[in-house]
């Protein structure tokens, strides 16, 4: 069976996985799990690049009230409850790894898991991916916030322009301009940055056509990607020009413009030192836009103190088939998991969505934001959401969410 099993989604206490194969893509690989039961636990045999088996006994379900949870929640008491795995195979970095992609994968819900054996791996200790378990020493406690931040790993499996971005080659020093298409204009004070994401390719379609980021999503069974935007690609300027046209993209973006417009507004942006214009992609298929801002470079830097890393978004979703509350959490969470991963110094990423719109403002908090304040802009009464790193990869709202 695919791994877009809907028992996924339906799992009363999201502890049991249907037994059946599955197939995880990681990159350009597919990873197939075969999952069995055998008594309290799941057997995962994993196959293709590298094989090996997991035996996992599964997470404790929920507390059925708050009146059952015990007092001792010291880490070593809540380890217990976490998936319970041992790997049987060698215990390299690929294997771990792979086995800790299999685990939050099938078990979205566990900030944890405890891995036998391996209390002792010090390439694993050492890479952030795992800490000594407090409750038994031999085993580690691999962490999924580490995980998703490419502990253990290589995050150019998901962002492939990752790799590419020199970002320890550049020094701090302070500015007062941004460039744009009309010249450089007077700014807030910031860092030179590195080059634009992107900038090396402007002139290059087919380099520009390449993925920033993408991730199979197993519940949906589809792959998503964000790619960058052009003004000289007709379809690109074609589909913004579409999805403002309607009623509804309108209603929130107000920028129902001329085709000529919306080309020379995607070149302002493309000649801007502080944004970036993405399409988002299902399976290949175009199904919205994404801006990515500097927020100190933008107009949220009168209403708070931003950072010289802080970063924000604005985003539409333009293809009907495409909208739906099971696909926000995958294809915001990992645009905001994008942003986060393009440069490790951005510690909060923001919004500003319309103040009485309350369906986006709760969409960038099942992102693991808060309102920080409403705000007054020249075109509309915002809610200004700050997002943080720490809160964002605790929660790790990558996956659709699982019904209760």
């Amino acid at each position: 069976m695919p791994f877009d099993n809907t028992n996924l989604l339906q799992i009363p206490t999201r502890v049991t996985v249907e037994q059946g194969h599955y197939a995880l893509k990681v990159g350009q690989s597919t990873v197939d799990i075969d999952v069995t039961h055998s008594e309290s636990n799941h057997i995962l045999k994993i196959s293709g690049e590298h094989n090996f088996e997991l035996v996992v006994q599964p997470p404790a379900p929920r507390y059925a009230s708050v009146n059952d949870e015990p007092s001792d929640n010291s880490l070593a008491a809540r380890s217990r409850r976490f998936p319970q795995a041992r790997l049987d195979g060698e215990h390299t970095s690929e294997n771990i790894w792979l086995a800790s992609y299999a685990v939050f994968s099938f078990w979205t819900e566990q900030e944890y898991f405890s891995l036998a054996d391996a209390g002792a791996n010090a390439e694993l200790l050492l890479s952030g991916l795992a800490q000594v378990s407090p409750a038994d020493p031999s085993a580690a406690l691999v962490s999924r916030a580490a995980f998703w931040q490419g502990a253990g790993g290589d995050v150019s499996c998901w962002a492939p322009i990752v790799s590419r971005i020199p970002l320890r080659d550049f020094a701090y020093v302070p500015t007062t301009t941004i460039a744009t298409r009309k010249g450089p204009r007077q700014g807030p004070r910031h860092p030179v940055r590195v080059p634009k994401v992107g900038a090396w390719d402007a002139q290059n379609l087919e380099a520009s056509s390449a993925p920033l980021y993408s991730r199979y999503i197993p519940q949906l069974g589809q792959t998503l990607s964000y790619r960058f935007a052009s003004s000289k690609r007709k379809s690109d300027v074609d589909l913004l020009h579409r999805w403002h046209a309607t009623d509804r993209v309108n209603t929130g973006w107000r920028q129902d413009m001329s085709w000529d417009d919306h080309k020379a507004y995607l070149e302002d942006i493309e000649a801007s030192s502080d944004q970036i214009a993405l399409i988002g992609e299902w399976d290949g298929e175009p199904w919205g836009y994404v801006e990515v801002y500097w927020a100190k470079e933008s107009v949220l830097h009168n209403f708070y103190p931003a950072g010289d890393y802080d970063r924000g978004y604005h985003i539409l979703v333009g293809e009907e088939r495409f909208r739906g509350p099971h696909r926000v959490r995958s294809w915001m969470g990992s645009l905001v998991h994008l942003i986060f991963l393009l440069d490790p110094r951005t510690q909060l990423v923001v919004g500003e969505p319309r103040a009485t719109n309350a369906k986006a403002v709760d969409y960038f908090c099942l992102m693991g934001g808060h309102v920080h304040s409403h705000i007054d802009l020249g075109h509309k009464r915002a809610a200004m959401i700050h997002i943080s790193r720490e809160r964002f990869f605790q929660l790790a709202p990558l996956h659709p969410q699982q019904n209760e």
